[in-house]
């Protein structure tokens, strides 16, 4: 049985009347309650935060959450998107990945920050620029929503956002960011966003894809991708948006990026439980996301009407994403010439 150190960790923020809250937080497991400290709340915006007093799981007894707030004041205090993680969690490798930092004089320029570049395709696209809310036209237009304080970023057409990433080894990370639709007018929002990340000083041609993420709700959500990145080094992490309609106001909101190493003895299950007699028909343009580090067996994988056999990456296969890999045995008629 597996012991392993945990702390909880959530965003909050105090909605109503001016002043400073606090929130206490408890864990009981197995009949014990551990105190896990105060959380002091005065943003009108939600912030991460986190209550760094460890506990003890043991992967099989529930643990039970309990949030108090601890002042009696008119007003309430909200708190949302809590989760419980490993306490020696991998660092962070996104910079400013909520954008607080960032700036921008006009709606079409490029991003004054000390992390991120942003790229235009005004020759291509009328409209294909990064913009950081709010702003008065972000706020009515697209939405008062934010996931992780005050900024986020707009991607429109395919404009892309680059940061310079070191990853300190092979391996496995995930990324998560927190994607959102404009709410005035859906028709020129859902612009898939996809993630990349290529050597640094390489070009994007050279880039591997984690993954597109859509934007379907008005408030953000997060989505996540697991993808392996084959050595340690430098490297430059690529969001661009996928609309490339020349007069289209197409656009997507962005929130909290992040890249973090997964550790070993993150995934519990090497592979999903599918039997090894299944088939898998990927369509002409899509994608197959293997979100698992183990190789999974099968009878028989079709692309575009295409077999594949031996063993399928995201390296040798382009309609394949993520850390995972399937096997596939070659079949067939075998000429024998003498």
């Amino acid at each position: 049985m597996a012991i392993l150190p945990m702390y909880w960790r959530g965003t909050e923020n105090w909605r109503w009347s001016a002043g400073t809250d606090t929130l206490d937080a408890s864990v009981t497991i197995g009949g014990v309650t551990t105190a896990l400290g105060q959380r002091t709340v005065s943003s009108l915006i939600l912030q991460e935060g986190v209550w760094p007093t460890a506990f003890t799981v043991d992967g099989e007894t529930d643990v039970t959450l309990e949030l108090k707030q601890t002042t009696n004041m008119y007003g309430s205090l909200a708190a949302d998107n809590f989760v419980l993680v490993k306490a020696d969690e991998a660092d962070e490798l996104v910079q400013d990945g909520s954008f607080e930092r960032a700036r921008q004089n006009a709606w079409n320029g490029d991003l004054t920050s000390d992390y991120w570049r942003s790229a235009q395709n005004n020759v291509g696209q009328k409209y294909s620029y990064i913009y950081v809310a709010p702003y008065t036209y972000a706020d009515i237009n697209l939405g008062y929503s934010r996931y992780d304080g005050d900024r986020y970023a707009i991607v429109v057409g395919t404009g892309s956002l680059e940061q310079d990433i070191a990853f300190p080894a092979a391996g496995i990370y995930r990324l998560t960011i927190h994607t959102a639709d404009r709410y005035d007018q859906l028709n020129l929002g859902n612009n898939p966003l996809r993630a990349s990340f290529y050597p640094q000083g390489g070009t994007t041609n050279q880039a591997a894809e984690i993954g597109i993420f859509r934007a379907w709700t008005t408030n953000f959500a997060e989505r996540v991708a697991y993808f392996r990145v084959p050595s340690a080094g430098n490297y430059t992490f690529r969001i661009e948006g996928t609309i490339t309609t020349p007069n289209c106001d197409r656009m997507a909101r962005l929130d909290a990026v992040s890249i973090r190493y997964v550790k070993d003895g993150t995934f519990t299950d090497d592979v999903p439980d599918v039997p090894e007699s299944a088939s898998i028909e990927v369509a002409d343009g899509a994608k197959l996301r293997l979100d698992f580090p183990g190789n999974l067996k099968l009878d028989n994988v079709r692309y575009a009407g295409r077999s594949y056999s031996g063993t399928l990456t995201a390296e040798n296969c382009p309609f394949i994403l993520g850390p995972g890999s399937i096997e596939v045995t070659p079949k067939g008629t075998v000429l024998l010439f003498r």
